[in-house]
């Protein structure tokens, strides 16, 4: 809330790592709200950033998507396509590395 507070004196950037950080804590048992939150906050960071911003967690957020699309979010299986289409062939590479990692797929 602190992030978009216009009266904060807190830096909204700060603001915003540190929610995605427990977000992401929160997302790693599994709860397709959880990944949600995740997804925003990322949205939130972007749109700070501005137009001209790579915004490195665009991978996480869209392997978090995917993964909530897994799971049965006709949201999130509604929104990747267009999404996927917006996106590099690296940037979109690398969010099926990190939906890998993060689902423990061909992990021994």
């Amino acid at each position: 809330m602190e992030a978009v507070n216009p009266d904060s004196k807190a830096d909204p950037m700060v603001c915003l790592i540190e929610a995605a950080l427990f977000a992401r804590m929160a997302a790693a048992h599994g709860e397709t709200q959880d990944q949600g939150h995740f997804i925003s906050i990322t949205s939130m960071m972007c749109m700070l950033e501005g137009e001209d911003s790579t915004c490195a967690p665009v991978a996480e957020a869209i392997a978090r998507l995917a993964i909530a699309a897994d799971a049965g979010s006709d949201y999130a299986s509604d929104m990747l396509p267009g999404l996927a289409e917006q996106m590099t062939p690296e940037l979109m590479a690398q969010a099926k590395e990190l939906q890998r990692q993060i689902t423990g797929e061909n992990q021994c």
